[in-house]
């Protein structure tokens, strides 16, 4: 992935729960095929900026994420992402970061490649609409997720669902410590969620990882605790 750099005039955000309007804005209403991992997929390594764009989907029950990235560093600044619906019907994720199969050690470039977009920052960004806000599966390691707001509207449709996710368990063919999402920080982040979350954030198989100062608001019904931290068990070890 050549560097590239994505810059609009600015994205909508609104302090009134509402959607976006003005500025740059992408209408994706790509609702994907069986094998498309999202709107906007990147998979080579390298590194790729995005700043001050709303990405929007009109889509009737939408559940194609709008990024993806398995081997490229994003750098996501000042942008927003709204879905087409809203609390419990969520089915949508904003950001995924990695894929789900393949180790590292056989090789990149596809779908199902392990995570190696060291340095991905998401930062200052604006959310409605969507299931998880950040999703980082195998491998997912050294990521921030900084100053964001998820507004009133995101919601989940998964039972035990969070906005925030990272996931290092998705990894069938090793299991060895270096599965684990380890080394993220979640920083400053102000998550007012509707939609029957049962987590602020969700941790599954990582170390290292650093939660500071985020707010938590969740007017549903389901929810189970602020963070949730899963432990899987790698031979003897926890």
């Amino acid at each position: 992935q050549p560097p590239m750099i994505w810059r609009g005039q600015g994205a909508h955000a609104s302090g009134q729960n509402e959607d976006g309007t003005g500025g740059a804005r992408l209408v994706c209403t790509y609702d994907g095929a069986t094998n498309d991992a999202a709107k906007f997929v990147t998979q080579g390594l390298g590194n790729w900026a995005i700043e001050d764009i709303t990405f929007y989907d009109t889509t009737a029950n939408a559940d194609t994420p709008f990024l993806y990235t398995t081997n490229t560093t994003l750098r996501v600044n000042r942008c927003a992402f709204i879905g087409a619906t809203s609390g419990t019907s969520c089915q949508q994720d904003a950001i995924v970061l990695g894929g789900t199969l393949k180790p590292i050690s056989t090789g990149y470039g596809d779908a199902d490649s392990a995570f190696q977009g060291y340095g991905t920052a998401i930062s200052d960004c604006y959310f409605n609409k969507v299931r998880r806000v950040v999703y980082g599966r195998s491998y997912c390691n050294h990521v921030q997720v900084i100053h964001n707001y998820a507004d009133k509207y995101t919601g989940t449709n998964l039972a035990s669902g969070a906005v925030i996710e990272f996931d290092g368990s998705l990894d069938p063919v090793t299991a060895n410590v270096g599965d684990y999402c380890n080394n993220n920080l979640i920083l400053g982040n102000y998550l007012h969620a509707i939609g029957g979350y049962a987590y602020g954030v969700k941790i599954t198989k990582g170390i290292r990882n650093s939660i500071i100062a985020n707010g938590f608001i969740d007017e549903g019904s389901a929810d189970v605790a602020v963070c949730r931290f899963n432990g899987v068990t790698v031979g003897a070890t926890d």
